[in-house]
């Protein structure tokens, strides 16, 4: 199967893959079981999900993987540089996109409302000529324009590392496979700076009501306090039980709770126990069910002080009795995020894995839902697969869609299309002949593939998405022979402007094309190529005829992408 033939069989998964409206939902008031919600855009695990100052929530980035053999299961995987809003009223809408994929990564909502995400892994898209690597890059998402920034990278490469927001709006990073370092990033001049290391690596990170910051775990039985005041770490009272993977939650006490991870030979702890930062000591606490462990269970402080613990089983921490109760009717998954709303729902989206196709998971749940959740008639979205060339200017519909509501008019609908290289803009809606077309205009500066993700939302708050494929060519060039009269004498070297080219890609180098001058008499050699500005450059060629006469000169040209030019011809006339 060729590399065009396997793009098409991603693209066609991804056009079947739009978001559709649950359904109704009938759920149960108070604490309780999961309830479905909408479904997230993409399929994604190890992604982060960060509740922003309006009270939705960014997910932003992690793994996808699909199956392309019969066998179903992950076949292929990859980083998503995609983002999405959930809405408390329900519904997912589209937002821009990250500049670089990335997974086990970290997000953390400044003061300012903005959310900074740094590091993790990138891993390329099938078929990419690009490697997997670790990251230090990190980036500025701002909910008021709903795009990203790029801001000042890490001192070092981290992957699955931790991130607290202190109290002077500074953000401490730690650990993340490169040893024990840790550093500082400081929104006013978007850059990192080192602070103390701690003494031994560790997998998570709780600040205290004092402003310290507890590490703990990896391994590591003895946790460690960072100063913000001073920069320096002190190690503290000794852990009960050496674990890693595990969670710690903030009480509202003021004390700690670590439960769950693995112990030094892999197998999985349902121990827990609590930290007092009063006396600096450890105390057990009741033991869970089910051991909790793999990529650091999720957990989350309810509102009223209880802790929802998550992965491939769910419990409730009372810290009043100290006990543990299952939560009942939830979801075998791991690698979900578990954000909670401020109307006191917990929000668990994604994870691994689906249990009869063995991907990742789209699905999203509430826990603790209200009686009832909005019944807007649902939208359905469809999408295209779209060609264009680099350089070029495109406009036209990138995806069609239906709302279930008959009296639906143009108004009550708004459009927002994510060009899959960075760029956002609004879609333009109008009227079809089944339902309503979206389009959309764009210019991709180089050629590739590339996913446009449409999200739509009506005034009622139904929502839908499309995935449409582009494939963005090569542009034209063109080659334009000189007007001038050509001279040379026998002999003599002479260097000669030849022929100009144009390109229609505005990001071209000189150095992205290949120019061969064939000058009548047999002989060949490259051309010399200078930028004239304004995507044209000019061709010339130097060389010494041995006899006199005239000579038909032929010029050819070629890009790096494998466009060639018609060739052109010149005449010279060459004297004694």
């Amino acid at each position: 199967m060729n590399n065009l033939k396997r793009f098409a069989l991603f693209a066609a998964t991804l056009m079947s893959a739009a978001v559709l409206w649950p359904g109704p939902i009938a759920a149960e008031a108070g604490p309780g079981p999961l309830v479905s919600t909408a479904n997230m855009n993409w399929s994604r695990t190890q992604h982060t999900a960060t509740l922003l100052a309006d009270g939705s929530v960014l997910v932003a980035g992690g793994s996808y993987c699909m199956s392309i053999y019969d066998g179903g299961g992950c076949d292929v995987s990859w980083s998503l540089p995609s983002a999405e809003i959930y809405h408390p009223g329900g519904y997912w809408s589209g937002t821009g996109s990250m500049a670089t994929g990335r997974y086990a990564h970290t997000a953390t909502r400044l003061l300012n409302g903005k959310v900074l995400v740094a590091g993790g892994l990138y891993e390329p898209p099938p078929y990419s000529t690009t490697t997997a690597t670790y990251l230090a890059s990190a980036e500025l998402y701002d909910p008021a324009t709903g795009s990203w920034s790029v801001t000042g990278s890490l001192n070092q490469v981290r992957s699955n590392a931790m991130a607290t927001l202190l109290g002077d709006g500074t953000v401490l990073m730690a650990g993340g496979g490169v040893g024990n370092s840790a550093e500082l990033y400081h929104p006013d001049t978007g850059t990192w700076s080192a602070t103390g290391s701690m003494t031994q690596g560790h997998d998570t990170m709780t600040r205290l009501p004092s402003g310290k910051v507890l590490a703990a775990g990896g391994f590591s039985g003895s946790p460690e306090l960072y100063d913000p005041a001073s920069g320096t770490w002190v190690v503290t009272g000794t852990m009960l039980s050496a674990r890693a993977y595990e969670s710690a939650t903030l009480l509202k006490d003021g004390t700690v709770l670590v439960a769950g991870g693995y112990d030094a030979l892999g197998a999985g702890l349902n121990t827990a126990e609590i930290y007092q930062p009063l006396t600096e000591a450890w105390s057990a606490t009741a033991s869970t069910a089910n051991s909790h462990a793999y990529q650091n269970p999720t957990a989350v402080l309810l509102s009223d002080g209880t802790v929802l613990l998550a992965d491939q089983a769910a419990e409730v921490y009372d810290p009043v009795a100290r006990s543990w109760a299952l939560a009942p009717d939830t979801t075998a998954s791991y690698g979900q995020s578990a954000t909670l709303l401020n109307d006191g729902r917990v929000l668990i989206a994604g994870g691994c894995c689906d249990i009869i196709s063995g991907l990742y998971l789209s699905s999203a749940q509430l826990y603790g839902a209200p009686a009832s959740i909005p019944n807007d008639p649902p939208l359905a979205a469809t999408g295209r697969n779209l060609s264009m060339t680099e350089g070029a200017q495109m406009a036209e519909v990138v995806a069609t869609f239906t709302d279930a509501d008959p009296n639906g008019t143009l108004a009550q609908y708004t459009a927002v299309i994510d060009w899959g290289d960075g760029g956002t803009s609004s879609g333009s809606i109008a009227a079809g002949t089944s339902g309503f077309n979206v389009s959309g205009t764009h210019s991709y500066a180089e050629e590739s593939t590339a996913i446009v993700t449409v999200s739509i939302v009506d005034s009622g708050g139904s929502a839908a998405f499309a995935t449409s494929p582009v494939i963005v060519s090569d542009g034209a060039l063109a080659l334009t022979g000189t007007s001038a009269a050509l001279s040379a004498h026998v002999t003599i070297a002479t260097t000669l402007t030849l022929a100009s080219l144009t390109d229609s890609d505005p990001g071209a180098l000189a150095t992205d094309y290949a120019v061969t001058i064939a000058w009548g008499d047999g002989s060949t050699s490259a051309g010399m190529i200078t930028a004239a500005g304004g995507g044209t450059y000019a061709i010339a060629g130097a060389h010494a005829y041995l006899k006199k006469g005239p000579f038909a000169i032929s010029v050819a040209a070629s890009d790096v992408g494998g466009y060639a030019a018609t060739p052109v011809s010149v005449l010279i006339k060459v004297s004694r």
